[in-house]
């Protein structure tokens, strides 16, 4: 499949996997059970329904690497329900101002809003966008952050991304990412199975390639963190900069 194929069949994987119509055939780890392993908070464990939960499909939890602090603008990208943008807003100290929501499949953003409105109706800042990540509907030097949980590997052109993420980053601005880096060349039986770019298998890069898509897109390198090794894969979180000035 070309870039465009690979696009649209993501999109239509997740749009299925929302609506109950499919299940992952990898064996990927999802819902409550995971969350807590990850370490969420015990309250927003309690305070998702159980069906809400069915529909978190991580990587990982980024938000310990997120850069704390109040009043910044941050971009949940590929969000899904927004269970990481409901975390970062769970607490009042040192919230964002803003979380802006954004995902390709608009019923999961409704449920996502749903939700989100229920448990934080004092939190004005929350929206929601259906929009593509190589094509951010949003100003240039906007926000301080950019979050993303098992997304960054499915694009098949990183370039066009993070050359997104860097414009709308203000100076100092972070991306911050939980995704896979593959620690071999894939066999060709990947490569035939469309759905392992949807499970972030296809699109995973090493991590010394990581670094390198960052700097050569204008984030400057700040962190690659393995959380968790594997034979072909590696469960890492990872941070890039746009440099100030």
């Amino acid at each position: 499949m070309d870039f465009r194929g690979i696009k649209a069949h993501v999109k239509r994987h997740y749009e299925r996997l929302y609506r109950g119509e499919t299940r992952c055939a990898a064996p990927v780890e999802r819902g409550k059970a995971l969350a807590k392993a990850l370490g969420y908070s015990a309250d927003l464990l309690e305070a998702v329904g159980e069906e809400d939960w069915e529909l978190f499909v991580p990587c990982g939890n980024p938000l310990p690497f997120v850069p704390q602090g109040s009043g910044g603008r941050i971009l949940h990208l590929g969000c899904g329900l927004g269970v990481d943008a409901l975390a970062m807003a769970w607490k009042t100290e040192g919230r964002p101002a803003a979380m802006f929501n954004m995902d390709v499949d608009a019923g999961i953003l409704g449920r996502g809003k749903g939700l989100a409105s229920s448990l934080l109706p004092d939190f004005p800042g929350m929206f929601w966008i259906c929009a593509d990540g190589d094509h951010l509907p949003l100003r240039g030097e906007s926000l301080e952050g950019v979050v993303m949980n098992g997304v960054f590997n499915l694009f098949p052109r990183k370039d066009s991304l993070l050359g997104e993420i860097r414009r709308v980053l203000k100076p100092g601005g972070r991306l911050t990412g939980v995704d896979l880096c593959r620690t071999v060349s894939l066999p060709d039986y990947f490569l035939r199975e469309p759905d392992a770019w949807a499970w972030c298998m296809n699109g995973a890069c090493r991590e010394e390639e990581l670094k390198e898509l960052l700097e050569e897109n204008g984030l400057r390198f700040a962190r690659v963190a393995r959380l968790e090794e594997g034979e072909w894969f590696h469960r890492v979180a990872f941070q890039g900069e746009k440099p100030p000035g």
